[in-house]
């Protein structure tokens, strides 16, 4: 479906060290429709709030890019400079940038985020109800009050999830690389969970029982085919136990898996 509406946030002619900044609202098409927000930038942070009014709000800050001068006998064909761009199709709001940008965005509560970020920045996300994506490589993730499914990733951040309900109906997943993995869940939730932390522990003040799952390889070893001497095909079994763990909290329920390499995972019990 083609675009029904767009704006441009260009960045201003100015110095490197200067920046642009601008607000925009946008109406959702159907309002008591699901709605969709999604976020791509390259560098910079960015937040996510709600409010009671059903339209986006929309304020980004753009850093500006020094221009060349013209060589002599030249001159600059000005096809715009890339800024913070929105495309809205439907329900569904985009925004995206190349340059380094930090955006705020309001929406009503049970808007659905997939949101994205490279380096520059974090990803905040504050009272969403809607099924939230996310994922940044070298920024943290920090997600309060959230009660839709959840998938986030952060590389090379650290990732902390505060949930005010369970959404029974998808699984979630929160994984990192290099940091640590902070889930804080209700007192009552009821939860299944898969936890691999590789250099890492495991800490909760639920009462969690756990137990290991091994995992089964197999391989085959075979004689080259032009030697009739050979000994008969044989086959290995090795039982090898990784370092992940499965178990449930008040019964066992929504299926949550929490996974990092070089951070501990953390399972808190909502104050």
């Amino acid at each position: 479906m083609k675009p029904i509406s767009a704006f441009l946030i260009a960045a201003s002619l100015l110095t490197a060290a200067e920046s642009n900044a601008q607000k925009q609202t946008l109406s959702f098409s159907d309002p008591a429709a699901a709605k969709r927000l999604e976020v791509s930038l390259v560098n910079g942070s960015i937040t996510v709030k709600t409010h009671a009014a059903k339209e986006a709000i929309i304020e980004g800050n753009v850093a500006a890019t020094q221009r060349k001068q013209p060589p002599p006998g030249m001159k600059r064909l000005d096809t715009g400079l890339p800024g913070l761009g929105s495309e809205q199709t439907g329900n569904t709001i985009k925004l995206h940038a190349i340059h380094k940008a930090n955006v705020t965005i309001w929406v009503p509560a049970e808007t659905a985020l997939k949101l994205n970020t490279i380096n520059g920045g974090d990803i905040i996300v504050e009272g969403i109800a809607g099924e939230i994506d996310t994922n940044n490589i070298n920024g943290n993730i920090t997600l309060t009050d959230v009660s839709g499914p959840v998938v986030a990733h952060a590389l090379n951040g650290k990732l902390t999830v505060s949930l005010s309900k369970l959404d029974s109906g998808k699984a979630m997943s929160l994984s990192t690389f290099n940091k640590d993995v902070d889930l804080t869940l209700p007192a009552d939730a009821k939860a299944s969970v898969k936890l691999k932390s590789q250099n890492g522990e495991i800490f909760t003040d639920f009462d969690v029982t756990l137990k290991g799952a091994p995992v089964v390889e197999e391989s085959k070893k075979e004689p080259p085919a032009s030697n009739k001497n050979s000994s008969p095909r044989t086959r290995t079994r090795t039982v090898r136990f990784e370092k992940v763990s499965y178990g449930t909290i008040n019964g066992g329920g929504q299926e949550i898996q929490l996974t990092t390499y070089n951070g501990s995972i953390y399972i808190r019990k909502k104050k």
